[in-house]
């Protein structure tokens, strides 16, 4: 894929989106590169599914103190699969539901998340391409910065 742009944003993180969508506003052709899932580590790895793990953490050593309030029953068994389950699934839901991607494309932002690898490197002083499978020539972008 090669394509002539306006602005290239590497990283669709919290700063990543909202300068693209700045941008955006100012009339820049924009395309986001990203390797993995667009939104950045809190809202793809980070609060949600962490919270989710640490509220069965929770449950599980609560259940010593059930007799004090006149409950009983078995001590909980930990099915770390299940447990791993629900947090990947919260953490599914937030994406979802925040919508980054889809935002971007109603903005006229090209989220490219496919194509690109982790690898980033400048081929030359304005163009860019990730692992030889995308590459682009951006007229306004110098190489030299680090993320």
């Amino acid at each position: 894929m090669s394509a002539d742009i306006s602005l290239l944003v590497v990283g669709g993180g919290p700063a990543g989106v909202t300068a693209a969508l700045q941008a955006s506003e100012l009339g820049a052709q924009v395309t986001l590169l990203e390797a993995g899932q667009v939104g950045g580590t809190s809202l793809n790895r980070g609060p949600a599914p962490v919270r989710t793990l640490a509220r069965a953490a929770r449950l599980a050593r609560d259940w010593s103190s059930w007799a004090t309030f006149g409950l009983t029953g078995p001590a909980p068994v930990p099915d770390l699969a299940a447990v791993m389950a629900n947090s990947d699934r919260v953490a599914r839901y937030a994406h979802d539901k925040k919508d980054v991607a889809g935002h971007l494309r109603r903005r006229g932002i090209d989220p490219s998340t496919t194509s690109c690898g982790p690898t980033w490197r400048t081929s030359s002083p304005r163009a860019m391409s990730t692992a030889g499978q995308w590459s682009c020539r951006a007229p306004g972008w110098k190489a030299g910065s680090r993320p």
